[in-house]
């Protein structure tokens, strides 16, 4: 979590054209419906609006990030609708004046410094803007190696609140292996439970199941001795552990 120390205005005036390009967006999906009774999804509205002055003004992932929010939002209704609740209403439009909380993906900034970040998007005079921001001491964000998204977080709509930035933790257990040319195909089966082939042997081997490998297996775990015709008889007349090998299914 960062503070947000310089540069405020032209990251707020940021979110009220992602909010102003939502509300674009929003109207022609109503529009749309209402003439054609379809709802237009992501990709056709991005195609018909990337190129709108207001896309212009943002970072193209940016404009697909807030089509793609757009689109989440009547998904949701649509579920909701689709399973009987007729009180729902499809997405509202979001107030004018308001910022919208918006992301930056590791391609649209770079970190210069533990007080510094540099983004892609340049202001009014053609210049990259720079802002600078206040983390914690004890996480330097320098240091990290693989930043992933910055999200914009506005306060009541109005204030930047915060920098969220969420990155990637390293393994330290995590090491490359090498390749020694060995190699194994493994296919499952349905009445096999795998075939493997591999270039060592170069031979196939086949990992019979019989005709259910899943009712053995479901035995295995009462009755490691009992055949498979006797897991057959069992799942049938026993309805738990029919429903248990339903919901292995």
């Amino acid at each position: 979590m960062l503070k947000i120390c310089s540069h405020k205005e032209e990251l707020k005036e940021m979110g009220k054209v992602v909010t102003a390009l939502y509300n674009l967006a929003n109207y022609e999906r109503r529009k749309t419906w209402r003439k054609t009774d379809k709802i237009p999804n992501y990709y056709q509205q991005y195609y018909a609006l990337r190129n709108h002055e207001l896309a212009k003004l943002l970072p193209s992932h940016t404009v697909q990030q807030t089509l793609r929010t757009l689109e989440h939002n009547y998904r949701s209704w649509y579920g909701l609708r689709k399973n009987g609740d007729k009180t729902t209403r499809p997405p509202g439009f979001r107030k004018p004046k308001h910022p919208s909380t918006f992301r930056f993906t590791n391609y649209q900034f770079k970190i210069l410094d533990d007080n510094t970040i540099r983004f892609t998007t340049k202001n009014l005079l053609g210049e990259n803007i720079e802002v600078k921001v206040k983390g914690n001491p004890k996480t330097p964000i320098s240091r990290i190696e693989k930043p992933q998204i910055l999200t914009i977080v506005f306060r009541n709509g109005k204030k930047i609140t915060t920098a969220n930035l969420t990155y990637k933790i390293p393994d330290p257990e995590e090491e490359e292996g090498e390749e020694n040319g060995k190699i194994m195909g493994i296919d499952l089966g349905i009445k096999n439970i795998a075939t493997t082939y591999d270039t060592v042997d170069k031979e196939f081997r086949i990992y019979k199941g019989g005709k259910d490998p899943l009712n053995s297996i479901l035995l295995q775990q009462t009755d490691p001795e009992a055949s498979e015709e006797t897991a057959e008889k069992r799942r049938r007349k026993n309805p738990a552990v029919q429903q248990n090998y339903n919901q292995t299914l």
